[in-house]
């Protein structure tokens, strides 16, 4: 079983040994809130579509935020268990949201205005990061708010 399917599990179970490091941090993937950065962020710019893709959406936590705000939202992570806990906080206001290796899969081109990864696209060997950002940038509308320059 994958880490990051075992680490869902445990915290989907109420296991405590996962939600806190030995120093008793919580680990990022786990605290509750969304930053306030990415708050103010999201309300200064100017998104026309609305639609974001959350890589690496682990519990759904910008997700749910975003969804508040009027966005449709989908998103992807490599462990189920956190897929269906994405689901249920998103109840019916559910977009796509699918299990997948972020390094192999493909996302629709000129499809989002926005695409997040809190703490997730650095998992990875640099050709994998280098062929996921090159996605990810095919998959952003090309009159979208921010500069999309060639790769």
């Amino acid at each position: 079983m994958p880490t990051w399917e075992k680490i869902y599990k445990a915290k989907n179970k109420g296991g405590k040994d996962w939600q806190k490091l030995r120093d008793g941090v919580t680990p990022f993937c786990f605290i509750e809130e969304v930053s306030p950065e990415f708050s103010k962020f999201i309300k200064q710019t100017k998104l026309t579509k609305k639609h974001v893709l959350d890589i690496g959406c682990g519990q759904g936590r910008y997700l749910v935020y975003l969804s508040s705000l009027g966005f449709q939202t989908d998103g992807v992570d490599s462990s189920q268990t956190a897929v269906k806990m994405t689901k249920k906080a998103l109840g019916k206001k559910t977009g796509r949201i699918w299990r997948a290796d972020m390094f192999k899969m493909k996302i629709p081109q000129n499809k989002y205005d926005l695409i997040i990864s809190i703490s997730t696209v650095q998992h990875g060997p640099k050709k994998d990061l280098q062929k996921l950002i090159n996605n990810i940038h095919q998959s952003l509308l090309p009159d979208g708010p921010f500069p999309i320059r060639e790769l």
